[in-house]
């Protein structure tokens, strides 16, 4: 629970950044949302990783930044309803999390 409620802080202020002080340099950024969705998609690859196989943190992170996203933003390519950012980052993190599950080994000596 810890873990989870430090990474919203992260993604909230993250986000407040991007959209309060970054969209003056809005040429640098598409749609001024990379930041966060970037940073989402490798959070995600790193939780792969690190956390068990049953365990669903970066799904559940990935729809709590994508809330955050709807809530701050004015629209996905001037599509302007709530939960098309959740929509978006779930698929990425659910897709992330299969694709390394299932096709991605490493051998570690442990």
């Amino acid at each position: 629970m810890k873990k989870f409620l430090i990474s919203v802080l992260f993604f909230y202020f993250l986000i407040l950044f991007q959209t309060s002080f970054l969209v003056h340099f809005s040429y640098f950024f598409w749609n001024n949302f990379s930041i966060p969705l970037i940073t989402t998609a490798v959070l995600i690859i790193f939780l792969c990783f690190f956390e068990k196989p049953e365990e669903n943190y970066g799904i559940f992170l990935a729809a709590f930044t994508g809330f955050l996203l709807d809530i701050f933003s004015s629209g996905f390519l001037g599509v302007n309803f709530l939960g098309i950012w959740v929509l978006i980052l779930t698929a990425l993190s659910f897709s992330i999390k299969l694709v390394l599950r299932k096709y991605v080994r490493f051998s570690l000596a442990r």
